[in-house]
């Protein structure tokens, strides 16, 4: 995926945080790859749709909120978050990005917290 559609995709229209998103992305792919196998070479995640919408959530994720805790809530199914505030369960998004890669299946909060 290039630095364009990445822009692209957060809304950016202009070049200062080329690098920071380049780096906010290729962080994300690693971080989607290591919770999946630690062992497994990036290039195999390649032919997947989903691994890049993951990895493209992540980015927006990490863009949007650069404070180290986020607050978050859910009202109405959806995952709303208020930064700069200390999170009652601040592994909410990962939990459901992380439910997103492997497919919906159901996994306990010991079990991803084990793939972080």
């Amino acid at each position: 995926m290039t630095t364009e559609e990445i822009k692209n995709y957060l809304r950016i229209d202009h070049t200062l945080d080329d690098d920071l998103v380049d780096n906010l992305y290729q962080s994300g792919q690693e971080y989607i790859k290591n919770a999946i196998d630690v062992t497994a070479d990036i290039k195999i995640f390649d032919k997947y749709k989903l691994f890049d919408r993951a990895a493209l959530l992540l980015t927006a994720h990490w863009y949007e909120n650069r404070l180290a805790s986020v607050q978050t809530s859910t009202i109405g199914g959806l995952l709303c978050q208020e930064s700069g505030h200390k999170s009652t369960n601040k592994f909410d998004f990962q939990f459901k990005l992380l439910n997103l890669i492997f497919g919906g299946r159901s996994f306990s909060p010991v079990q991803i917290l084990k793939t972080l």
